[in-house]
């Protein structure tokens, strides 16, 4: 895959802008010092993902990739190029090696605690900041498509509702929702669109459409696996402590070695080649607890999927097809791996994101590999909405 190429060569070597005027010799020095912290970084990086990084089956099946020969050709390519990259960090943010290794948009120059986390309202200005959040202005755009009848709601992406309404702390697209779920509650259908929705905090979808609409408690059983590296091992520790509405620790649950968590829960889809690389799991569960609201919708909810779904919104699909929405479009993108970690490169400080944890249903399937399918895929020469209000002409409820 290329994106996976071009940030491991420009993570680690960048074209320099803007040097002082050097003599070949001061410039030549110059350059060999930037090449061996490049070649610093770089080790570091490798040294982290072939410790740590649980989805190196799953990168070649899905994408062909055959990471030892990126590994090599990007190290070719820093010693042939001679590049320094401290003096140009803007270039490169916002670019992504796969999935599940990136750089956090405005993580450059914020050097933080690994396992650093947000727990109170004092937290919430500097939270929203790093993560460039404006939880004042929305982006939910509602429309009626049929007065009564169909009502209509886009939530292009959750990441404005980053704390779920605690602290005080509506954001304008909580309030939005909700406020529309007012308006629009004794109409027959609702279509969520999520389609393009990469993901952020799955909450405020959960509390608006699921939630409101059980009538008794559901648990859904997964399991967490990681590799032998100290890191990611320290991180599912920290996991194991958290408290959250979907993939969190089971009551009880202890950290044994994988192959007793395969046999003991009769795990046969588990692939045995991933296995490889994973050592020690535990159990997980996603507890959804009825949460009756004024105006819950009680027509049908129809959900808009697409490949590009992933970490919240992947998981939002998942719980909701499991809840009763009916899901069309396409199959989601996948990338869920637990709540996400962050490690920081030697020289440059730069901070990068790492998911550690592989995660399953429960028969051992892979949730990065066998994703979220639509109850009705797109029909030809129609889109999830298009196909979405052809169903509801046609009464196709599933």
């Amino acid at each position: 895959m290329k994106k996976i190429l071009g940030l491991l060569i420009a993570l680690i070597a960048l074209a320099a802008c803007g040097q002082d005027q050097m003599t070949p010799e001061e410039l030549e020095a110059f350059r060999q010092e930037r090449l061996e912290m490049a070649q610093e970084d770089f080790e570091h990086l490798v040294q982290m993902l072939e410790d740590n990084f649980p989805f190196f089956g799953i990168a070649q099946r899905r994408y062909g990739l055959d990471i030892n020969e990126l590994f090599l050709t990007a190290w070719a390519e820093i010693e042939a190029a001679v590049l320094v990259y401290d003096d140009c960090l803007e270039d490169i943010i916002g670019s992504f090696v796969w999935e599940h290794v990136a750089m956090p948009l405005n993580f450059i120059g914020h050097i933080s605690p690994v396992h650093s986390r947000f727990r109170g309202s004092h937290d919430y200005v500097r939270y929203c900041e790093l993560f460039g959040i404006d939880p004042t202005q929305s982006t939910i755009e509602t429309k009626i498509i049929e007065e009564g009848i169909i009502a209509y709601i886009r939530m292009e992406t959750f990441l404005n509702d980053p704390f779920g309404g605690l602290y005080g702390s509506w954001s304008q697209d909580r309030i939005d929702t909700f406020e529309f779920l007012r308006q629009v509650q004794a109409f027959e259908h609702l279509i969520v669109d999520i389609r393009g929705n990469t993901g952020g905090f799955y909450t405020l979808p959960v509390d608006a459409f699921i939630l409101p609409n059980l009538s008794e408690t559901v648990v859904l059983e997964h399991f967490g696996f990681f590799t032998g590296g100290s890191f990611a091992a320290r991180h599912a520790n920290f996991h194991r402590s958290q408290r959250h509405i979907a993939f969190a620790a089971r009551p009880g649950a202890q950290i044994r070695p994988a192959y007793e968590i395969v046999e003991q829960y009769g795990l046969i889809y588990m692939n045995q080649n991933d296995m490889e690389f994973l050592t020690w799991g535990y159990a997980l569960s996603t507890t959804l607890v009825p949460a009756r609201i004024e105006y819950t919708f009680s027509g049908q909810i129809w959900l808009l999927i697409d490949e590009n779904n992933s970490s919240a919104s992947e998981v939002f699909a998942q719980l909701a097809k499991e809840t009763g929405l009916i899901l069309v479009g396409e199959t989601t993108g996948g990338v869920f791996g637990g709540i996400p970690t962050h490690f920081t490169l030697p020289n440059t400080g730069m901070m990068l994101r790492l998911d550690t944890l592989y995660i399953t249903d429960r028969y051992g399937r892979a949730l990065e590999e066998f994703r979220t399918d639509p109850h009705h895929f797109n029909r030809p020469n129609q889109d999830a909405l298009e196909t979405t209000l052809a169903l509801i002409a046609e009464e196709a409820y599933r």
